[in-house]
């Protein structure tokens, strides 16, 4: 799953006492944009086959298509950062 952050650990840091990066709230090297990355291309880049969902209704049909072709592939899937 991308949402274009490290959210997981954001959260992480929000939930401590003393990190300064809440208290500013500055969370450096946590975005992923600027550039974002390239999912489908780095898979490319290794052989591996890659497709990208950004419709939820879409999600299954990418799962099946990359069990089928039994082979290593990614299903990046866009979600929010909320």
């Amino acid at each position: 799953m991308n949402n274009f952050e490290y959210n997981v650990l954001k959260n992480f840091m929000k939930n401590q006492a003393g990190y300064s990066s809440v208290a500013l709230g500055k969370f450096i090297g946590m975005v992923l944009v600027n550039p974002c990355i390239d999912f489908q291309s780095l898979a490319t880049s290794m052989g591996i086959s890659a497709c990208r969902v950004t419709q939820a209704a879409d999600i299954t049909a990418a799962v099946k298509i990359g069990i089928a072709s039994g082979k290593t592939n990614v299903s990046e899937v866009v979600i929010s950062a909320g």
